[in-house]
């Protein structure tokens, strides 16, 4: 929800509120028509909430995070080809805002890697403080998914499984932009050290279970991992950080 009038908050939704002016005014129309669009997909209830406009509406924000990352990675990862690669893509929501801000930048020819079970998350691998998770997200579709990203599929790499079984030598050799949603500190770290290794220098990795409070332990493991690394790793409001290559 954003407004611009009176003291009405410009943004409140998804853990934050702020009065200040929101960062996708000016220039960033495909973001904003990007957001229209996925509004218009057909996503899991039990995911995306009753009324999934007014969850992508909420988490805006957070939306603009990815499709900045997006961009920064296509002016400053030094690379022949763009590979983009998101682990826990659920039913197409943030990939979309990805592909789209792709789309609308001066890349050549992308090709953009998505990691999804479309399973229950297994107990194997959870943390005590994760495995009240184990079985959720079971309604998500991968055929939800794939109808939601239709437009884009020219570019799109379907990589159906577990992590860390699905990382595999199909994986690319380079990646400009990662994006990490997996709701698991292990799943996490396993996909830290299968691609960071294959980030060259001006990549972008998004992640997004760093600052929520449920995932304290996925917080520990990326800030270990990173903290002896080159790169810069930025916390942001929304509880997702960016770490700049």
């Amino acid at each position: 929800m954003s407004v611009l009038q009176g003291d009405q908050p410009t943004h409140h939704g998804g853990g934050m509120t702020t009065r200040h002016q929101v960062p996708w005014l000016d220039d960033w129309q495909d973001f904003e028509a990007a957001v229209a669009s996925i509004r218009q997909g057909e996503f899991d209830p039990e995911t995306y909430g009753v009324d999934p406009g007014e969850t992508f509406d909420r988490n805006m924000w957070r939306y603009w995070n990815v499709a900045y990352s997006i961009r920064h990675a296509v002016e400053h990862c030094q690379s022949v080809s763009f590979n983009a690669v998101e682990c826990g893509v659920a039913e197409g929501g943030t990939a979309f805002i990805a592909a789209a801000q792709l789309a609308a930048e001066p890349v050549a020819n992308y090709t953009f890697h998505l990691y999804d079970a479309w399973e229950g998350m297994r107990g194997d691998g959870l943390l005590p403080s994760e495995i009240s998770l184990a079985g959720r997200y079971s309604s998500l579709s991968e055929a939800r998914a794939r109808d939601n990203l239709e437009r884009f599929s020219a570019n799109l790499c379907w990589h159906p499984g577990h992590i860390p079984e699905s990382l595999d030598d199909t994986a690319p050799t380079t990646v400009s932009w990662i994006h990490i949603d997996l709701n698991s500190a292990t799943a996490t770290l396993d996909v830290l050290e299968y691609l960071w290794p294959r980030m060259p220098e001006g990549a972008v990795l998004l992640l997004d279970d760093h600052g929520w409070l449920f995932w304290d332990d996925t917080r520990r493991v990326i800030n270990r991992y990173l903290r002896s690394r080159p790169g810069t790793l930025l916390p942001l409001s929304t509880g997702q950080a960016m770490y700049f290559r």
